[in-house]
């Protein structure tokens, strides 16, 4: 038996995702438990297949452990980390690099990378929400960094936007679809057709953002980098 979440909203048809860690029935609100099940009972071989496959590729190495002088990913970018003397963390965008105290046992070394990455996450993150909300004619209130491992992103209806940290691990190409979509969010909360019809005026390659975004996801979970 397939274990599944329904998730409905204003769209025309059924369709299922197949996630890292769940698969999403997306229906309209007009569907019946019946006729999801009927559904799933027919797909139930593909979902089967699409997992294995997604899990296969997502299969984590070994505990992610870095050091000094290894490099990790900001957006499209590779930042150095580098030993820096003194009580002290930061970054540099010029330098492309993250400097940490010497010396750090990997448990505090890891927390450190991780606050680096939230700092950073609130200037970079802060700056693409600036750039669209000019384009889209919105004004949202404050942007937040979170830890959320499940969720990219999230806007209420206060203008408050959320953005998990590890999309910094993502690709600009793909951020950049988070980013519109909590922003337009500002405008529709919710999936309707209509929200999906603007978020296309503003990124007319949507979908192929969508499906890079999910590639992005299995990297980033089997490197590791959910477990810090």
């Amino acid at each position: 038996m397939i274990n599944y979440t329904i998730k409905r909203s204003n769209r025309k048809t059924m369709a299922i995702h197949v996630l890292v860690d769940r698969v999403e029935v997306r229906v309209p609100y007009s569907v019946s438990q019946k006729e999801i099940e009927s559904f799933v009972k027919e797909k139930e071989g593909w979902i089967t297949e699409s997992s294995k496959r997604l899990q296969e590729t997502a299969i984590p190495k070994e505990k992610l452990i870095l050091t000094y002088g290894d490099k990790v990913r900001v957006l499209d970018k590779e930042y150095t980390i580098v030993s820096e003397e003194g009580d002290m963390i930061g970054y540099s965008i010029e330098n492309l690099e993250f400097f940490l105290s010497p010396d750090l046992e990997q448990r505090d070394f890891m927390y450190c990378i991780k606050r680096i990455y939230k700092l950073l996450a609130k200037r970079l993150l802060t700056e693409k929400i600036v750039e669209y909300a000019k384009v889209m004619d919105i004004i949202p209130t404050t942007v937040k960094i979170s830890d959320a491992k499940k969720r990219w992103g999230s806007c209420n209806q206060h203008g408050i936007i959320n953005f998990a940290w590890r999309l910094l691990l993502v690709d600009d190409y793909a951020v950049d679809y988070v980013v519109v979509h909590e922003l337009a969010h500002m405008k529709m909360m919710n999936h309707s057709i209509d929200f999906w019809e603007y978020l296309e005026t503003i990124l007319p390659d949507y979908l192929l953002r969508q499906k890079r975004l999910q590639e992005n996801a299995v990297r980033i979970y089997s490197e590791g980098w959910n477990d810090i």
